[in-house]
């Protein structure tokens, strides 16, 4: 017989307690490893590195875990950098939009004033006229009215903001619209 084969047959009839106790526990030792490293291996895993334990740095190690979490944060990244660089964009025109609605305020503000001076001018004229009709007295308060209702809205537009640009464009289309008509109103009034 082989020495291997003899030693196999002399574990087998090895009868001294202590060590048949000592072969059965690193045999059952041995068995609980090999069921527990696969049972633990295919358990849920973390993959971050600041809140995995031990054995979770060492499958992620093995199986490139930590590999494929750094390619997913650095994606993360990349995404949240692209989201932010179009909402700067995004920023930047509304900001440019609102420039030139600020500007537009300002030259109707001008032609608001112009017209106002126009029609103070016209009052005087009126005044000192006595063949003034009631129809351009009506005419001229009219005028007149819709001077201060084209000056309110001057004042809310400058001292409340839209909340959007669509609603300040709104606001200037609505006083150019309303200046155009006090522009006829004092044209009228001019000519007769």
């Amino acid at each position: 017989m082989s020495s291997r084969a003899s030693a196999n047959t002399m574990w087998m009839q090895d009868t001294d307690p202590a060590r048949v106790l000592r072969r059965s526990h690193w045999a059952r030792s041995g068995l609980a490893l090999a069921v527990l490293l696969p049972l633990l291996a295919g358990c849920k895993t973390d993959r971050d590195p600041r809140t995995g334990g031990f054995f979770d740095g060492v499958n992620n190690l093995a199986t490139g875990g930590y590999d494929d979490f750094v390619a997913e944060k650095r994606h993360e990244l990349q995404a949240t950098q692209n989201e932010a660089s179009v909402l700067n964009a995004r920023a930047s025109a509304i900001e440019a939009e609102r420039a030139a609605l600020d500007r537009e305020l300002a030259a109707m503000a001008l032609d608001l004033e112009h017209l106002q001076k126009r029609l103070a001018t016209r009052r005087l004229e009126l005044d000192k006229t006595t063949t003034v009709t009631a129809l351009e007295r009506e005419k001229l308060a009219a005028a007149e009215e819709r001077i201060r209702q084209a000056q309110a809205r001057f004042t809310q537009a400058r001292e409340a903001p839209a909340p959007s640009i669509g609603a300040a464009r709104q606001d200037v289309d609505e006083l150019k619209h309303l200046i155009g008509t006090i522009g006829v109103m004092v044209d009228e009034l001019s000519s007769t």
